[in-house]
């Protein structure tokens, strides 16, 4: 189970039962705190959300040596979230995303670079490394972009953030799976170019051929090769889009690999068209920042992230936490 808890003006959360108890016993969450979970209505002090139980917490017993070793548990059901999502109606919301991703990174934009542009030098410099470049980073990109994500999740959620969140993703827990998903989204998109560029090349050769026998069947020739290109693209955006929220869930939601890849899957086949506006937007920014001398890929990189984050926050959110995003949207739409 976990809690979400206001301090200090700003909502925090979620944390598990055993850190719920830690901020009880250091006077952080006092009786009259507004806590919530899943499950309940809505907030509430702690002395009527935990009741009796906040008199008598439960000891905790120190964990066996071993514990550590054990694999944390996923904070969702893939199911159960993937229901919520289909009966909230919960929908991608292009402009809306970039618009809040904009602001995000514009908030403060000296960390929010910062970290971006330690998580793009880290992908660049294992790939420099001598011999086993490729290999670094292949393992490397992973846990990179899932600490991206985090950074920017964190920022949403109004947690603290620092600048070594760009390399939380090699201290989690979840390290492993963030690689091996990676490395088999990265095989599956190489497997699907193999055929693909030796169809092109018979075509090609099979095109010459043509062309030798006669002008005319040339441009002819070609169409195959144009629809076998655009068939191949189609299906890489695709895969893209299917596995798009992989990452986030494995190192925010402690889901596996596998089940984080069915449930964003899942979840991107009902916004397929959306997502893919959301990447073609994105795509776009990112082609602003490469004109703007290259140094605009800085801003433009951070932008798109932290656009996906919130894509991300608004479809697998806690229940309470899309509707805040919702109600604070509506606000400031109503000030403006």
């Amino acid at each position: 189970m976990t809690w979400h808890y206001a301090e200090g003006g700003a909502q925090h959360g979620p944390v598990d039962d055993a850190e719920f108890d830690r901020l009880i016993a250091a006077g952080v969450v006092t009786p009259e705190t507004l806590v919530w979970r899943a499950g309940m209505a809505g907030w509430q002090p702690l002395r009527e959300a935990r009741g009796l139980q906040l008199h008598s917490p439960a000891v905790v017993q120190p964990a066996p040596a071993f514990a550590s070793q054990a694999p944390p548990q996923p904070t969702i059901d893939p199911d159960a979230a993937y229901a919520r999502i289909v009966a909230e109606d919960r929908r991608v919301r292009v402009i809306d995303s970039l618009r809040r991703g904009w602001d995000l990174v514009f908030a403060d934009p000296g960390q929010s670079i910062g970290v971006s542009a330690l998580v793009m030098l880290t992908i660049i410099g294992a790939g420099l490394i001598p011999c086993a470049g490729s290999i670094a980073q292949l393992i490397a990109t992973g846990p990179l972009i899932g600490g991206w994500y985090l950074y920017f999740l964190k920022r949403i959620r109004g947690q603290p953030t620092e600048w070594g969140d760009a390399w939380a993703g090699f201290s989690s827990p979840m390290l492993t799976q963030l690689v091996l998903q990676y490395i088999v989204a990265t095989v599956a998109s190489f497997a699907l170019m193999i055929p693909t560029m030796v169809a092109v090349f018979v075509l090609f050769f099979s095109t010459v051929a043509a062309a030798s026998v006669d002008e005319r069947l040339a441009p002819l020739a070609l169409l195959p090769i144009v629809g076998l290109m655009l068939v191949t693209l189609a299906a890489f955006a695709y895969l893209t889009i299917a596995w798009i929220f992989a990452l986030p869930l494995i190192i925010d939601k402690q889901l596996p690999f596998w089940p984080a890849t069915k449930l964003s899957w899942r979840v991107a086949n009902r916004q397929l068209l959306p997502l893919l506006g959301l990447l073609l937007l994105s795509g776009l920014v990112y082609l602003v920042g490469v004109l703007a001398l290259c140094v605009g890929v800085l801003v433009a990189l951070p932008i798109c992230v932290a656009a996906l984050a919130y894509t991300y926050e608004d479809l697998f959110g806690e229940p309470h936490q899309a509707m805040a995003e919702h109600v604070g949207r509506m606000e400031i739409d109503a000030r403006a």
